[in-house]
C-alpha cells in the first residue's frame, strides 16, 4: 500500500540566512572585495593563456551576462600588462623610393612624439633658413658677380664678333630673335630698300661678305649658349651649395639624436636629398597646394601607436570591433570636390593599439560587422596587421591609395562571449580552435558556503564604496544572500549572476536613502525586489485578471475526469512568471494504439514535447500492455495554448490526464502538477519550479484560497525552492500545499485518492486500485476489438483433433 506524500514544511521551500552566518553589523566594516569569487576553472585556464606566449595561446572566456567576465578580465589583464615592458610606439613614414608603400617604424615608447615634433621643427627651420641664406647679401654678391662674369664674357665674345663684321663691312646689332649682322654703305646702315636699289655687282658683294661672317655669327651664339650653360651650371652649384650649407647642419643635428633608433637614420639621409632636390619649393611666394597634393606633407610623421605614457603594455577593450576599428583604415580628404589621400591619412585599428598587450573583444560583436571575424583570424594567423580598403573585400577596384607596409602583431586577444557561441565556432571553423586554444570557463552558480556569503557581503562593500552608497546592514545582506540562492534556483547555491545583486544594491540603496535611512535594511531589499516586480509583472497581472474574470477556463475546485493544472513559465528576458494550463484528455476504443498530440497536429509542439508525448506511450506500453495489445486512442491538448509548447515538464500532468480518460477516474482540480516522468513511471526533475509554484498560488489566490489547493512537483526540485513571503505564509496558515513526488504511483493517490495497485504475477491488478480501473479499461478495448470466432469454429476444431 503506497502511502500518500506529506505536505512540505516552510523550512524545506525556503532557505533563510541565519545572523551567525554574517559575522558582521554593516558592510563598513568590510573589506572590499577585490578578487574574482567561485570561478576557480576560469582563474585556472586564463592563468594559463596569459602565461604562454606562443601563438595561438588566445583565450576564449565563456560565460553568460552578468557573470563579471568582462570586470575580471580587465582587472587581471591591467595588473598582469604594468608588469610588462611598454610596447614602442609605431609611426609610417614616407617611402621615397616607394611613396606607394609607407614604411612602417616602431620606436622606442615616447620617440615616435620626439620625432613628428622633430620633423615639423626641421621643416620649419629648413624653410627659414634657405629663405634668409637667398636673401643674404653673400649670396647676392656671389650671384652678380657670376651673371657679371657671364655679361663680360658675352661681352668680349661680341666684340670680336663685332671687330669681324666691321672688316667685311657689317655692323652686329642685337635684334628680337637674336644677333642680326647689317651692311655697311658708305659708312651707314643699308635698310633692305636700299639694299635692293644698288647695283646687282654690289648686293652679290656684300652676299658673299655676309656668308662669310655668318660662320663666325653661329659661333659667336653658340659661345652665348654655352656661357649660358654654364652660368646656369655655377647658379645651380651656387644654390645648391647655399641649400647644403642650410640643410646639412641640421639634418646633421638630428642624426645625432637618432643613431640608437634603427631605420631612423636612414630615413633622415632620404629626407636631406629630398631637401636637396626639392629646395626651390622652400623659397616660393605662392602658397601651396592643399590636402595631400601638398609636397610638405611627405616630412611629416603619422602617428599610428605613442606609448610615450603608457606604463607597461597596453589593454585595449574594443566596443565596435569593426572592419576598421580593428585593422585600421585609410581615410580620404575633399580637395575641390576629389577625394584624395596620403601616408598621413593612415589611422590605426584596435591591433596596432594593443599590440604588444591584451586586445579584449566581444565575440557576439564580431559578427554584427561585416569580415570583422575574417580580420580577427587573418591577423592571429599571419602574425601581421595589414590595412586595406574595404572594397577589397567587395571584390570591387578600390581607389588607388596608399599600401601601407604590414605591422607584425605580437599581442594577445582575449574573446568574450557566451559557451554556446564558443562550441558554435569550435564546431564549425577550422580554424577556430588553432588561434584560440584556451577556453576559461564561467560559471553561473557557487556553492553557498560561509566564505562565499562574506564574499558576497564583501562584493556588496565594494559596490557601496565605488559608488558612495549607504552601508547596508547585515540584515539587508542576509536578504540579498537569498535572493541570490533564488537566482541560483538552488538553496544550496548562490548566484555568480552579480550584475544582478549590483542592480538590486542600487535600487535598495535608492529606497533607503528616499527613506532617509542610515543604512540599508532588510525591509528595504524587500521593497526593491518588490517594486521591481511591479514594475515588470504586466503581463502577470493581465492573465491573471483574465483567470479571475474566467476568460481563461480554470478548474480550481472540484473533480474532473481526464483534466489536470498543468504550469507553463513564461520568460520574459528580465522577468519569468508562470500560469496554470488546463491540460486535458480523451480516450476512445481505437484499432491503432497511439496519442494523438493535439499541439503537435496544429505546429505548437516543440521536439522536446512531442518526445515527452511518445514517452507516455512507453510508459503504457510498460504499465499495462504485457498480456494484451493496446487498442487505445487518445488526444492530449493543453487548452487555451496559442504559442509554442517546449520542454518534458507537463509529461506527469499529460500522463495523469490520458489515465484518467481511460479510467474515467476523476481527478482534484485544485491541485497543480509539474515535473516530467520517463517510461518507467519515475519522476524527473525540472526547471522553474519556483515561478511554477507561485504562479499557481497566485491564479488560486485571485479566485479565492480553498485551504486545500497546491502543487505536486519532483522531490528533486525540493532543494531549488526559494519560495516568496506570501507562499510561505499561506503554507504556514495551512492554505495552500506542496508535495515531493518521485514516482507516479505517488502523484495518483493525491489527485484521484485510490490506491495505485501493485501488478500482480498474471499481470493484472486489483481492479478496485488506480491501475486496475485503467487496467480493465484498455482490457475491455481490446476485447471489444479482438475478432471473434464463427460459431461451430471450436468443434470443427475438436473433430479434427
Amino acid at each position: 500500500m503506497t502511502s500518500q506524500p506529506k505536505p512540505l514544511s516552510v523550512e524545506q521551500v525556503f532557505r533563510t540566512c541565519r545572523d551567525e552566518e554574517l559575522p558582521f553589523q554593516h558592510t563598513g566594516e568590510l573589506e572590499p572585495l577585490d578578487h574574482l569569487v567561485g570561478q576557480p576553472r576560469a582563474e585556472e585556464a586564463l592563468k594559463l593563456g596569459l602565461s604562454f606566449q606562443r601563438a595561438g595561446y588566445n583565450i576564449f572566456v565563456a560565460g553568460p551576462p552578468g557573470t563579471g567576465k568582462r570586470t575580471f578580465v580587465l582587472e587581471e589583464l591591467r595588473k598582469i600588462a604594468r608588469s610588462l615592458p611598454t610596447p614602442p610606439d609605431l609611426v609610417y613614414l614616407y617611402n621615397f623610393d616607394n611613396p606607394q608603400v609607407p614604411n612602417a617604424v616602431q620606436l622606442p615608447p615616447g620617440t615616435a612624439r620626439k620625432l613628428k615634433q622633430d620633423m615639423e621643427q626641421l621643416i620649419h627651420r629648413v624653410r627659414d633658413n634657405l629663405q634668409q641664406a637667398f636673401q643674404s647679401d653673400g649670396y647676392v654678391r656671389a650671384r652678380q658677380e657670376v651673371m657679371k662674369e657671364a655679361e663680360m664674357r658675352k661681352q668680349r665674345a661680341l666684340e670680336e664678333l663685332q671687330r669681324k663684321a666691321q672688316a667685311l663691312g657689317f655692323q652686329v646689332q642685337a635684334g628680337p630673335f637674336g644677333l642680326m649682322v647689317i651692311p655697311l654703305w658708305e659708312g651707314r646702315p643699308l635698310n633692305p630698300q636700299d639694299f635692293q636699289q644698288l647695283p646687282l655687282e654690289s648686293r652679290q658683294a656684300i652676299e658673299q661678305q655676309r656668308r662669310i661672317l655668318e660662320d663666325d655669327l653661329q659661333q659667336t651664339v653658340r659661345r652665348f649658349r654655352k656661357i649660358d650653360q654654364e652660368t646656369q651650371e655655377k647658379l645651380s652649384e651656387l644654390d645648391r651649395q647655399t641649400a647644403q650649407q642650410v640643410i646639412e647642419p641640421l639634418i646633421q643635428q638630428l642624426l645625432d639624436q637618432y643613431t640608437d633608433v634603427d631605420e631612423i637614420p636612414a630615413y633622415l639621409k632620404a629626407v636631406e636629398a629630398d631637401l636637396y632636390n626639392h629646395f626651390r619649393m622652400f623659397l616660393q611666394n605662392e602658397p601651396l597646394p592643399p590636402g595631400p597634393q601638398n609636397p610638405l606633407r611627405r616630412y611629416q610623421v603619422n602617428i599610428m601607436v605613442d606609448n610615450g605614457d603608457q606604463e607597461g603594455a597596453p589593454v585595449v577593450y574594443e566596443v565596435q570591433p569593426s572592419f576598421t576599428n580593428l585593422a585600421g583604415r585609410i581615410e580620404r580628404e575633399a580637395v575641390m570636390g576629389v577625394l584624395q589621400t596620403d601616408f598621413t591619412l593612415i589611422r590605426p585599428g584596435a591591433f596596432h593599439r594593443a599590440n604588444g598587450g591584451y586586445l579584449v573583444l566581444d565575440a557576439m560583436e564580431l559578427f554584427r560587422y561585416p569580415w570583422a571575424y575574417d580580420v580577427l583570424k587573418q591577423v592571429l594567423k599571419t602574425g601581421e596587421i595589414k590595412i586595406q580598403d574595404p572594397g577589397e573585400r567587395l571584390g570591387m577596384i578600390p581607389t588607388r591609395g596608399p599600401e601601407p607596409e604590414p605591422v607584425p602583431f605580437s599581442g594577445k586577444v582575449v574573446l568574450l562571449g557566451d559557451h554556446w557561441v564558443y562550441h558554435l565556432l569550435y564546431m564549425h571553423d577550422p580554424d577556430f580552435p588553432e588561434i584560440v586554444k584556451v577556453k576559461s570557463p564561467f560559471d553561473v552558480v557557487m556553492d553557498r558556503t560561509p566564505e562565499h556569503i562574506l564574499a558576497l557581503a564583501r562584493f556588496v562593500a565594494r559596490l557601496t564604496r565605488e559608488a558612495r552608497l549607504l552601508p547596508f546592514h547585515r540584515s539587508a545582506i542576509a536578504r540579498i544572500v537569498e535572493y541570490a540562492s533564488r537566482l541560483s534556483e538552488d538553496q544550496d547555491k548562490l548566484t555568480l549572476r552579480f550584475s544582478a545583486i549590483a542592480d538590486l544594491v542600487e535600487e535598495a540603496h535608492f529606497f533607503a536613502r528616499e527613506e532617509g535611512a542610515e543604512q540599508v535594511k532588510a525591509r528595504h531589499v524587500d521593497t526593491a525586489l518588490e517594486k521591481r516586480v511591479f514594475r515588470l509583472n504586466m503581463l502577470e497581472q493581465k492573465i491573471l485578471e483574465r483567470i479571475t474574470r474566467g476568460d481563461l477556463v480554470l478548474r480550481l475546485q472540484g473533480e474532473a475526469v481526464g483534466s489536470v493544472n498543468g504550469l507553463a513559465v513564461y520568460d520574459m528576458g528580465d522577468y519569468a512568471f508562470a500560469r496554470p494550463h488546463r491540460i486535458t484528455a480523451r480516450a476512445t476504443l481505437g484499432r491503432a494504439e497511439g496519442i494523438l498530440n493535439i499541439e503537435k497536429e496544429a505546429g505548437l509542439s516543440g521536439k522536446i514535447h512531442n518526445k515527452a508525448v511518445l514517452i507516455l506511450s512507453g510508459y503504457f506500453k510498460t504499465q499495462y500492455g504485457g498480456q494484451f495489445p493496446l487498442s487505445l486512442s487518445a488526444q492530449l491538448a493543453f487548452e487555451q495554448s496559442y504559442g509554442m509548447l517546449e520542454g518534458d515538464s507537463a509529461s506527469i500532468a499529460e500522463l495523469m490526464a490520458l489515465l484518467s480518460a481511460v479510467g474515467e477516474i476523476p481527478l482534484r482540480q485544485d491541485l497543480a502538477v509539474t515535473g516530467s516522468i520517463n517510461q518507467l513511471g519515475e519522476v524527473q526533475p525540472v526547471g522553474g519550479v519556483n515561478e511554477k509554484v507561485e504562479g499557481f498560488f497566485r491564479a488560486c489566490r485571485a479566485r479565492g484560497l480553498t485551504g486545500t489547493q497546491g502543487v505536486i512537483l519532483p522531490v528533486q526540485n525540493v532543494r531549488n525552492l526559494m519560495l516568496d513571503r506570501e507562499v510561505r505564509e499561506a503554507m504556514e496558515e495551512g492554505t495552500f500545499h506542496l508535495y515531493a513526488v518521485s514516482h507516479i504511483d505517488e502523484v495518483i493517490p493525491l489527485l484521484s485518492g485510490l490506491e495505485p495497485g501493485i501488478r500482480k504475477e498474471d499481470g493484472t491488478f486489483d481492479p478496485e486500485t488506480f491501475h486496475g480501473r485503467v487496467y480493465q479499461r484498455l482490457r475491455a478495448y481490446y476485447e471489444r476489438l479482438r475478432p471473434k470466432k464463427r460459431e461451430g469454429e471450436n468443434q470443427h476444431s475438436e473433430n479434427n483433433s
